[in-house]
């Protein structure tokens, strides 16, 4: 069972207002008229419900499952990584803050933005209502 309370004490925790708060800051003033973002954005959202789903589907498989769908997951991962880390090139171009920052290094803090993967899947969830 999962504990909320538990994870937050844990060092690389993400909240849910820190996840909201970088949400916000990714988007530029001009977020709904550029293209570039809009592709960047679109791919970050495919590649975060790809990740997200294979996290989710983790708790319910047996440790021969897990296996069989690791290096799919590493590699949902990575791509995610890599569409925030073009996302934040461009909306730091536009003149946004630097979001990602807020996440860590990927290299060390890859449970914390993989979370992030899941926050963004919440808030598209949410805001499809």
């Amino acid at each position: 069972m999962f504990d909320l309370p538990t994870y937050l004490k844990r060092p690389d925790a993400l909240t849910k207002a820190e996840a909201y708060q970088i949400y916000q800051a990714l988007h530029p003033r001009n977020a709904d008229t550029d293209e570039d973002f809009a592709t960047l954005w679109a791919m970050v959202l495919e590649d975060a419900l790809a990740y997200a789903s294979i996290r989710v589907r983790w708790n319910l498989q047996s440790r021969a499952e897990r296996n069989a769908v690791d290096a799919a997951r590493t590699a949902h991962h990575n791509s995610f990584i890599k569409a925030l880390q073009a996302l934040s090139r461009h909306t730091t171009k536009c003149g946004a803050p630097d979001w990602l920052k807020q996440l860590g290094d990927p290299a060390v803090n890859r449970k914390r933005i993989g979370d992030f993967a899941g926050y963004l899947v919440l808030f598209g969830v949410l805001q499809g209502r």
